[in-house]
């Protein structure tokens, strides 16, 4: 698995330490890896629990990263956004190494990003459709490089209902608001590019669409063990949220199984 995004992704991986292997399937640092759940993420989940084949996580996701840092500027200069995750994977894994003999066949590409792109906008959405064009044009660049450097298994995720977290709830209803239509917008982009995806040769394309997994969540938090949809502190606390903008353990394992359950259905020839 070679994995793009942001912190609902990161586990911390550095090339410059141990790779992943059978043994160490994120390489570095050991499972869960610094995640922003509280425990496995979506990935750790997949790899540790759902996935029956020997599979390892190139996991190239920066916590805070947005798609491109010249449209919408992270939270600070070393943060790794979608470009830099794609040129970094292209100099490192595009040839396969030693250590990673990729093939398209045995060889999944996700990516979840947008997040950030709406939230870093915040206070002022006065010209956020223009700049979510701009992002999910830039987001269909990356995308089309990798392809053409020979990504053929593809899963996107959707942005899930951020305007929900406690973060943003304390935002003005306005605001939450505009936050809405930038995410149905850019989840809508998301669906195009997977139908057209479908459309290229030798291309597998999945969308995970985490809405229904976070609402399902959220609206009905006791049959989750749940005090309610807003309280912090992550499963052990009893809450869906492990802080005031990340989701914790259980609704990323819901991510995982949906993933799992999608990608499958849709290629029962996966290897997983």
């Amino acid at each position: 698995m070679f994995n793009f995004g942001d912190s609902y992704t990161k586990v911390d991986f550095r090339f410059d330490d141990r790779k992943p292997s059978p043994q160490y399937p994120i390489g570095n640092p050991l499972l869960p890896g610094g995640t922003s759940s509280g425990g496995l993420n979506w990935v750790g989940q997949f790899l540790g629990n759902l996935n029956t084949s020997v599979t390892v996580s190139y996991d190239l996701a920066y916590n805070g990263a947005t798609v491109d840092r010249t449209i919408v500027a992270p939270y600070g200069p070393g943060v790794q956004c979608f470009i830099d995750q794609a040129d970094t994977w292209i100099q490192n894994l595009q040839e396969g190494t030693d250590y990673c003999k990729w093939t398209a066949q045995n060889s999944l590409f996700s990516f979840w990003f947008g997040i950030n792109d709406i939230g870093m906008l915040y206070p002022d959405f006065s010209d956020g459709m223009n700049i979510m064009k701009n992002v999910t044009q830039q987001y269909i660049n990356q995308v089309v490089r990798l392809m053409d450097a020979g990504a053929k298994n593809l899963v996107f995720l959707t942005i899930p209902p951020i305007n929900r977290t406690p973060q943003v709830l304390a935002h003005p209803a306005d605001s939450i608001t505009q936050e809405l239509e930038l995410i149905h917008f850019f989840n809508g982009v998301l669906t195009w590019l997977v139908d057209w995806t479908k459309t290229q040769s030798g291309i597998n394309s999945t969308l995970i669409d985490t809405w229904p997994i976070f609402s399902q969540v959220l609206d009905h938090p006791n049959e989750y063990g749940f005090t309610n949809a807003t309280c912090q502190g992550g499963d052990n606390a009893g809450c869906p949220w492990w802080d005031d903008y990340h989701p914790g353990v259980t609704v990323q394992r819901l991510v995982a199984e949906a993933l799992k359950e999608n990608f499958i259905r849709e290629h029962p020839g996966a290897w997983f």
